[in-house]
């Protein structure tokens, strides 16, 4: 039975696979007062399928690789 669970453990852990982390870098312009444009960068060990950014103004968020975003006045 030992045997057995080894060999079980064994072949579940030859089976899986780690996820890498993405390193992701992002730049921000000012345009004019309160709106920036954004500009992500991102490189994986495979191809990078979306982003997401949250401006924390509790605007929507957006999917754009690069977005633009104007924040209310304060």
């Amino acid at each position: 039975m030992k045997q057995l669970l080894f060999l079980f453990l064994f072949s579940l852990l030859s089976w899986t696979t780690i996820a890498q982390p993405c390193s992701t870098i992002f730049t921000y312009t000012q345009q004019s007062g309160s709106s920036f444009q954004f500009v992500g960068t991102a490189t994986g060990p495979g191809a990078i399928t979306n982003y997401v950014w949250h401006f924390g103004d509790g605007s929507p968020t957006s999917s754009l690789q690069s977005p633009s975003h104007t924040y209310a006045a304060s």
